[in-house]
């Protein structure tokens, strides 16, 4: 009993809960963004200016191509540990939920980090 109360504190700092939003999946979605372009654009820019602030507001990805808009946001809170912590908790969330919702977020011990790929 005093070993699980001791070691139960320790798992949960080292795991990362990812819940998809419930709803439309993101072929329903408006503006939606790509999993490509949020793997190898928008994640890439936010990790590299925000993966060490504690910011908790939004930040607004827009792209106004004449052919396709696409708009999506990203919010976090907490640090995390390293720019590459960053883009690895950005795949946590895209990787599981992106063909089933508009959205997601990911919490761990030191961070919440909530990123919706469609036009709210």
């Amino acid at each position: 009993m005093k070993l699980t109360a001791i070691l139960l504190p320790l798992i949960s700092t080292a795991t990362a809960t990812t819940t998809c939003y419930s709803g439309a999946p993101t072929s329903e979605g408006t503006n939606c963004l790509s999993k490509l372009s949020i793997k190898n654009f928008w994640s890439l820019q936010y990790c590299n200016y925000r993966w060490n602030v504690n910011y908790g507001d939004w930040d607004k990805w827009i792209s106004n191509n004449a052919s396709h808009v696409e708009r999506g946001r990203v919010a976090k809170t907490g640090v995390f540990g390293g720019m590459e912590e960053c883009l690895d908790a950005f795949k946590e969330v895209v990787e599981p939920c992106y063909d089933t919702a508009q959205g997601a977020y990911l919490t761990t011990a030191n961070v919440s980090l909530e990123v919706n790929w469609c036009q709210w």
